[in-house]
């Protein structure tokens, strides 16, 4: 830790002699994001950093309160009028950017470029409509190809494009000069180095307190900081835990944290012929993980431990499902039954600039296997590349973390718990191939169920023979620290966006 610091003064110290390259005014907030930017294409992007800058911009047909209330947007209504078919009121009088008018049109036209392949990065909810049949200018109705009760949870993440501007330029220009109905109009992008926004005094909404806004990218932990103690931004995401005491001792500055609701957890190697196949030995390395010293130590208390793949504001979240116990003694008794009662060689693989104190919960985690008789190597490597060996199916134990935006368990089991199949959309991430017909069953029931009601019983109890087969050791979710200027009013997000028109200076 003393080491951190020192490496923080130095970078402050650097930066006051240089001095800031932006000037702060008082109707400016300059956000200091951990991650770039990756497109200015709504549906081309499901990255946290990339969908919170662009939800400045754009708006959804709902939208969500900082608590995750779900509230109508640019949809006044969204009735489900059958089990397959939903009727959608579009808000009258709203306008783009470039002057031109709302319609059903643009709601069809974005809803259709989800299902896109070529450039869609939600294809699991493109994918789920079978048509969109337009009534009038303001009214449409969308029929789903299977009952989805939870079809409107993810109405605030499909951010409407204008259809004509989008059809009548080319891709490239509308990628880099986006149009929205939004809050902010577009201004200016450099990839990797900041986008700029001003606000849009004919917002639907009102005209925003904050008129002039910049996200920047500052991957290094240490720089993001620093650049918040000198000034050089105003609100910083994921501020560094070993740091947060120089941020209170900073005047003008503040720590500020939420509940948080990425979780953290480990996958497993679940194709036959891995050790990790046999769930005796996923259960030996569950059981010898202290979660409970991980969020002592390593998270400064700043984590909650988890026994599955959701939070309590989610959909299928079964509050009945507890942790397996901190139990080294039947870890190795498991491992013994399993046929390696000496353990085996295991290479665990971590990111080291993505999750908060991701290195050290993989340091951590490697010494607890240890101790169990594993033989554990270590990797840690960039996010870009861990990510793609995820993907690839490469990794025999690896580090994920996972937020759900839409509050609902589908973009849990979906991507990360059923059998991968990428003609059907799903086990996207799930990179330990682990497959379970009957769950994959019981999933599909549950999002065939007629009522809410229904689906969140079925999803409670596909959760609960889920993490009792233990494809992944869950770890905890993170809670949310940021450091921001004293004067803003700013109130910590559930999905982690930074949306300007909900600040103001005091």
């Amino acid at each position: 830790m003393p080491n951190s610091k020192v490496k923080v003064i130095l970078l402050v110290l650097c930066v006051v002699l240089i001095g800031s390259s932006i000037g702060l005014a008082r109707d400016t907030v300059i956000f200091g994001i951990e991650a770039s930017i990756e497109t200015l294409d709504p549906v081309a992007s499901n990255t946290d950093a990339t969908i919170s800058a662009l939800a400045n911009i754009f708006d959804g047909l709902m939208s969500r309160t900082p608590d995750g209330n779900l509230e109508p947007a640019l949809a006044t209504s969204v009735d489900r009028v059958g089990p397959l078919t939903w009727r959608v009121v579009i808000r009258k009088g709203v306008k783009f950017h470039n002057g031109n008018p709302l319609t059903a049109d643009d709601v069809k036209f974005t809803l259709e470029r989800a299902a896109d392949p070529a450039i869609s990065r939600w294809l699991e909810i493109g994918g789920a409509i079978e048509s969109i049949t337009i009534l009038d200018d303001y009214t449409l109705v969308i029929k789903t190809k299977a009952p989805m009760p939870a079809f409107v949870q993810y109405f605030d993440t499909r951010l409407v494009v204008d259809k004509e501007y989008v059809e009548g330029n080319p891709y490239s220009y509308v990628n880099d000069h986006p149009v929205g109905t939004g809050a902010y109009k577009f201004v200016e992008w450099v990839s990797g180095d900041h986008l700029t926004l001003e606000a849009n005094e004919d917002y639907w909404r009102g005209s925003p307190s904050i008129k002039h806004v910049v996200f920047k990218p500052i991957v290094e932990e240490s720089t993001r900081l620093a650049a918040l103690l000198t000034g050089g931004v105003d609100l910083i995401s994921n501020a560094p835990l070993e740091s947060l005491d120089i941020i209170e001792d900073t005047p003008g500055v503040s720590v500020i944290h939420g509940a948080g609701r990425r979780f953290i957890f480990m996958g497993l190697n679940c194709r036959p012929g891995s050790p990790t196949s046999d769930v005796r030995v996923r259960r030996a390395l569950y059981m010898a993980v202290n979660e409970d010293e991980i969020v002592d130590k390593v998270m400064d208390g700043y984590a909650i431990s988890v026994a599955q793949l959701a939070d309590p504001a989610m959909t299928g979240y079964n509050e009945s499902i507890k942790r397996l116990p901190y139990d080294p003694v039947r870890a190795k008794e498991l491992l013994a039954e399993a046929g390696y009662p000496d353990g085996f060689k295991l290479a665990i693989d971590v990111p080291f600039d993505r999750y908060v104190m991701d290195e050290q919960i993989g340091l951590a985690i490697s010494v607890y296997f240890a101790q169990i008789g594993m033989t554990v190597d270590l990797h840690t490597r960039p996010k870009s590349i861990h990510f793609t060996n995820v993907i690839d199916g490469v990794l025999d134990c690896y580090m994920l973390g996972w937020m759900v935006t839409s509050y609902d368990c589908f973009e849990t089991f979906v991507p990360l718990l059923l059998t991968p199949d990428p003609e059907k959309g799903q086990g996207s991430f799930n990179g330990g191939a682990f497959s379970d017909l009957q769950l994959d069953q019981m999933y599909a029931d549950a999002d065939a169920a007629e009522t809410l009601e229904e689906r969140e019983q079925l999803l409670q109890e596909a959760m609960a023979y889920a993490m009792e087969e233990v494809p992944v050791i869950p770890l905890h979710i993170q809670m949310d620290i940021y450091g921001g200027v004293e004067e803003l009013n700013f109130t910590p997000r559930g999905d982690m966006w930074f949306i300007a028109r909900e600040m103001s200076y005091k």
